[in-house]
């Protein structure tokens, strides 16, 4: 099955889900890609966080420290866009 029929029948289901539950989709799509930006912060800020983590020999802090500056800056983000 070529990939934009899976996408394209992903979307159809989707949006017949959203119907039955009596949803818009339309604000459905809005808050997924509103989401978005809190998922880039995180993916950004663990990596760099990493990165942070091996210069202070302990990675694990680290990382939770690069997730939590990524959770912060993709709220934001998604703040202003909204």
């Amino acid at each position: 099955m070529p990939v934009k029929t899976i996408l394209d029948r992903t979307i159809e289901l989707f949006d017949m889900e959203c119907t039955m539950a009596g949803e818009d989709p339309e604000n459905n799509d809005k808050q997924a890609k509103d989401n978005n930006y809190v998922g880039f912060g995180i993916a950004i800020g663990a990596g760099l966080g990493a990165a942070l983590g091996a210069l202070m020999d302990n990675i694990a802090i680290g990382v939770a420290i690069g997730v939590a500056i990524g959770v912060a800056l993709g709220a934001a983000m998604s703040g202003q866009q909204g």
